[in-house]
């Protein structure tokens, strides 16, 4: 009997953690447009972070832009429910 592995894909209402290209790691939820979730824990499922890692697995390295100019990058290194 073969085992299973779920593989983890990021979508609304996971907990992400990020490591930038800097060092800076950042963990955070993603949450529904229009939902009542306010401070930083918390990211809109429009902003760029949260279109850029959604369907993305852990370990993925991810590129997106916040600006017409610059271009961030930062590996997928964990997520949670």
């Amino acid at each position: 009997m073969q085992s299973q592995v779920k593989i983890k894909e990021v979508k609304i209402g996971s907990i992400v953690t990020v490591k930038y290209d800097d060092g800076y790691v950042a963990t955070f939820k993603i949450v529904q447009s229009g939902d009542k979730h306010t401070g930083s824990k918390y990211i809109n499922s429009n902003a760029p972070i949260s279109k850029a890692v959604l369907g993305h697995k852990e370990q993925d390295d991810i590129k997106f832009r916040i600006s017409n100019i610059q271009e961030i990058k930062c590996k997928i290194l964990k997520i949670g429910n």
